[in-house]
């Protein structure tokens, strides 16, 4: 195995990233090249809180990451999504683009929706909130088996402020 694990190849002490048909093809691994339609269909099923659809688009091992965090567990990222519905229960992903090459998908969102809920610790606006954010998708044998999501939770923290008080 080459130094930096099996995707990357060591060619005069330089650490090259193999693309993704090779690194399939390599792992015995089958590249879906259909992988947009899947991947619209989770944007679906998160939208419509359809998780038991949303779980049968990935795959048994997959991976979410979110900034520092990764989960391997498809329940667990589920129940954080419904955390956040619990806050924002009309939250609405819309995806802006999406583009897909060699089983990966990227996809550019903004997901709106109304603060009637805590998310973190906060006490509940009523506010209309929207996020930006990606998403890529990586998709294998038909299933979402590893994704990236980047969002600006920055911004949203911003959007949950409490309004100064007049008295200030």
């Amino acid at each position: 195995m080459p130094p930096g694990g099996p995707s990357s190849r060591a060619t005069d002490g330089i650490r090259r990233v193999l693309p993704p048909r090779e690194l399939s093809e390599r792992h015995n691994l089958r590249v879906s090249t259909d992988a947009k339609p899947i991947v619209a269909a989770y944007w679906q099923a998160y939208n419509a809180a359809e998780w038991d659809a949303l779980r049968g688009l990935v795959a048994e091992d997959y991976v979410h990451h979110s900034g520092d965090a990764e989960s391997h567990d498809v329940d667990f990222f589920v129940a954080g999504a419904m955390g956040l519905r619990a806050a924002f229960p009309d939250v609405r992903v819309e995806v802006r683009d999406m583009v897909a090459e060699e089983g990966r998908v990227a996809v550019r969102w903004v997901a709106r929706a109304t603060h009637t809920g805590s998310l973190f610790g906060e006490i509940a606006t009523g506010r209309p909130v929207a996020i930006d954010g990606a998403t890529i998708h990586r998709v294998v044998d038909g299933l979402i088996a590893e994704d990236w999501e980047v969002m600006n939770e920055g911004a949203l923290r911003d959007q949950l402020a409490a309004e100064p008080s007049a008295t200030a």
